[in-house]
């Protein structure tokens, strides 16, 4: 049976992608950091900049990159990284957070728009890598909220926003860049040919090559890309009541569940074959017996063995949030070639 990373403490692979944009928000990230740095790093992308391109304030995503597979010999020799996010509630404590507005949403960038061309696309990679932004003007942009999941496909181009993200993935880490860092062009030659080697085609021979190899264009620029890979999480709850809710985080091959308990109420989880690991995102109360805290670095991090039955109590004076991951499921559901 295959296993995220996110079971192996403390180097889990659940990254938060945030980008502080104030002394509020930077100090309330530092509080994120402090409290949660066993489960959760912080990916400090920028500072938020003002886009030439279109006059607008943004806060910068993680550039855009895709996964598809170790590069030897000029050639993709095995998968790529598949990976899936999870977007928490932020305006919860100890973070009390208020990113995004109808007016300013947080942006995440996923896939290549319907009606794009391979020359386009190609035009980015030979001539605007570290040079402009021309790139990310390709990609389907999304607007971030909490409680929802994507899953990202190998071989699929993104640029993942700056919101606190639960990120789970197969224990690997290939990449290519496509695009630099937002709003920050390399003016230097000799320091982006090095970029261009070194992180955008990293074993491929050419532009071309890259192009043709490690994106699968189908499957980028799919007309239903959100339909077939974005959930909203509270849709479909797998239990509900008056005590809270239980939501599933992940799906296609992650599977993850995150239990909302309401103030002195209790929900029992029925015993599976599979283990499962938790973090408690949010509140206090106990677990079989044994203290949760997200306030406490002993009480905030668990691991459910095969076969155990779980009862979640939540004896604080706010709702109790508990995030779960699974084993990985190993058949393929990647969709379309």
């Amino acid at each position: 049976m295959c296993y995220s990373e996110v079971i192996s403490f403390p180097a889990g692979h659940i990254e938060s992608h945030f980008t502080p944009c104030n002394a509020t928000q930077q100090q309330t990230t530092r509080n994120i950091r402090s409290t949660l740095n066993t489960w959760v790093s912080v990916a400090f992308v920028s500072d938020c900049l003002l886009l030439a391109q279109t006059g607008q304030w943004e806060e910068p995503p993680i550039p855009c990159h895709v996964h598809a597979g170790e590069i030897v010999c000029g050639k993709c020799s095995n998968k790529g990284k598949l990976e899936a996010y999870f977007f928490p509630p932020v305006d919860v404590p100890p973070y009390n957070l208020h990113l995004g507005s109808a007016e300013k949403p947080i942006k995440t960038r996923l896939g290549i728009k319907p009606g794009t061309t391979k020359g386009q696309v190609l035009t980015c990679l030979s001539c605007g890598f570290a040079v402009d932004d021309s790139m990310y003007d390709l990609l389907n942009v999304f607007h971030i909220k909490p409680r929802t999941n994507w899953t990202i496909a190998t071989h699929v181009v993104h640029a993942p926003g700056p919101w606190p993200t639960f990120e789970i993935q197969l224990p690997q880490d290939d990449f290519n860049m496509l695009a630099w860092k937002l709003g920050q062009p390399v003016k230097d030659d000799e320091e982006r040919a090095q970029i261009v080697a070194t992180q955008n085609l990293r074993g491929f021979d050419s532009p071309e090559e890259l192009l043709k190899q490690a994106i699968k264009w189908e499957r980028n620029v799919d007309p239903a890309f959100e339909k077939h890979w974005f959930r909203d999480c509270t849709e479909s709850p797998l239990d509900q009541g008056q005590w809270g809710r239980r939501i599933r985080l992940f799906h296609h091959n992650f599977y993850g569940e995150g239990f909302e308990i309401e103030c002195g109420e209790q929900y029992t989880r029925p015993a599976s074959p599979e283990p499962f690991a938790g973090i408690v995102w949010s509140g206090s109360g106990t677990l079989n017996g044994h203290v949760v805290d997200v306030g406490s670095m002993q009480h905030r991090e668990f691991l459910v063995t095969p076969k155990v039955e779980v009862t979640m109590t939540n004896t604080g004076s706010t709702p109790l949030l508990v995030y779960t991951t699974f084993p990985i499921v190993t058949t393929d559901h990647m969709g379309p070639e």
